[in-house]
């Protein structure tokens, strides 16, 4: 988890340094994506890091309510949950693992939003197949978002990054 923290930290800090080179506008469109399997609690975390603006402006284009992404009330969290589950997915032996958000984080100054979800209990071993898919942000950025993943599921998969694009943006493991 430590590792995934500071892998997470580190492009949440790109992400702060290339805002300051332009603060209107940024031309990069990116999302990162932690995933860690901890396997003595059988229990999955997540947490997704975006630009603020870029996630605002797809929840408007996908017509979602004006969220308060600073402090977000039930109805907020509502619907960011409902469109996460559209965009997002965790399939477990053909068993979709809704996410459920756990908290938010949002940083008016380095523009960054940031969602760490929570999962129910479940068994990753041998003759497991796990899919991870994330087609965030795609909607609106098209071929400039690129969504980077960090995942760790011992004892199969120690600490893998990869990026997803347009045409890619599903990844199965199986174990």
């Amino acid at each position: 988890m430590k590792n995934l923290l500071n892998k997470t930290l580190k492009i949440s800090l790109l992400a702060i340094i290339l805002m300051n080179f332009n603060m209107i506008k940024h031309p990069i469109k990116m999302s990162s994506t932690d995933i860690e399997y901890i396997q003595f609690e059988k229990r999955i975390e997540m947490s997704c890091s975006f630009f603020a603006d870029d996630f605002k402006k797809a929840l408007k284009q996908e017509k979602i309510r004006d969220i308060n992404i600073g402090k977000p009330t039930k109805e907020d969290l509502s619907a960011l949950n409902k469109y996460m589950n559209t965009n997002m997915k965790i399939t477990v032996d053909n068993k979709i693992f809704p996410l459920v958000i756990a908290s938010t984080y949002f940083d008016a100054s380095s523009n960054l939003f940031k969602i760490n979800f929570e999962f129910e209990k479940v068994a990753l071993k041998k003759g497991t197949s796990f899919t991870f898919e994330n087609k965030i942000l795609f909607n609106i950025f098209g071929y400039m978002q690129t969504n980077y993943v960090y995942i760790s599921i011992p004892p199969f998969v120690m600490q893998e990054g990869f990026s997803f694009t347009l045409d890619n943006y599903s990844q199965t493991y199986n174990f």
